[in-house]
């Protein structure tokens, strides 16, 4: 009962934060539906559905990208930054972002690309970023959260990412889309670690690489050591070191995605390999 009413408010939810026919939102979510969970639906209630009202209950300012070259330093002491079609007063950072300090190139415009490619070149210092892979949008991301901590938000700027009516344009929309996978893949991700913390890692010249378990390995703190296996993911042919539960050995399938490292004692937790 509470999945399928959390269903139906999601669908409400898209509808109400996309605007767009139903047709186009299932066009949109349908591959992605699989991978959501309970944690994704509160997240789009939290970081979709509600600033959406909130931006509706209180009128925000609106920039053009005319507007936004006004908010460089240079002809007042204002210093405005747009990442991702969002404007942040960053005038309190004036030794990071005034004239001819370090990331002074972001004022007055909207550089997302510039923060993941370091082109600071007029032609690098771009605001399209949908080419961009998931893990550099990742990081672009974690740079938004720091200027929505850090930094007052002022608005939206007009273009690329919003509508003259502060609607989200069809590109935005698909970043969005991208963004709730990225979240998804990033949850996956540490239940794998959780499930299979990293190794402890070491190379020396006369000895090689060497790899060992302990409770604490890969920053997970746990009541079990484990033993080093290779783990390949689904769909990858390359593996990281894994200490693994021996509990877990009986478990074919988990067991035909581990495997041994030569040459090492299949109890042991610590092993030396010849690379």
């Amino acid at each position: 009962m509470i999945t399928k009413l959390l269903s139906i408010f999601t669908i409400l939810s898209i509808v109400y934060f996309f605007d767009d026919s139903i047709i186009d939102i299932y066009e949109h979510f349908s591959i992605y539906i699989p991978f959501f969970n309970i944690t994704t639906y509160l997240d789009l209630i939290k970081y979709v559905v509600i600033p959406r009202i909130k931006s509706n209950e209180s009128a925000q300012k609106l920039f053009t990208v005319e507007e936004l070259k006004l908010y460089n330093g240079e002809n007042n002491n204002q210093l405005y930054i747009s990442i991702l079609g969002n404007v942040f007063d960053v005038s309190d950072g004036v030794s990071y972002y005034g004239i001819g300090k370090t990331y002074h190139h972001f004022t007055g415009r909207d550089a997302s690309r510039a923060f993941i490619s370091g082109d600071f070149s007029e032609e690098g210092l771009s605001d399209d970023v949908l080419d961009l892979s998931f893990q550099e949008l990742n990081h672009l991301k974690q740079w938004l959260k720091m200027y929505e901590t850090k930094y007052k938000y002022k608005g939206k700027l007009i273009g690329r990412y919003y509508r003259h009516n502060g609607d989200l344009t069809d590109y935005n929309k698909e970043l969005q889309i991208k963004f709730l996978k990225i979240e998804e893949d990033n949850r996956m991700q540490e239940i794998e670690k959780q499930k299979f913390p990293p190794c402890n890692v070491e190379w020396t010249a006369n000895k090689g690489s060497h790899v060992w378990c302990t409770t604490q390995s890969g920053g997970i703190e746990r009541n079990w050591s484990g033993v080093p296996r290779k783990l390949f993911l689904p769909g990858s042919k390359s593996y990281r070191c894994a200490c693994v539960n021996k509990n877990d050995f009986q478990d074919l399938s988990i067991s035909k995605f581990l495997i041994q490292y030569d040459e090492c004692d299949p109890n042991s937790y610590s092993c030396y390999i010849k690379t």
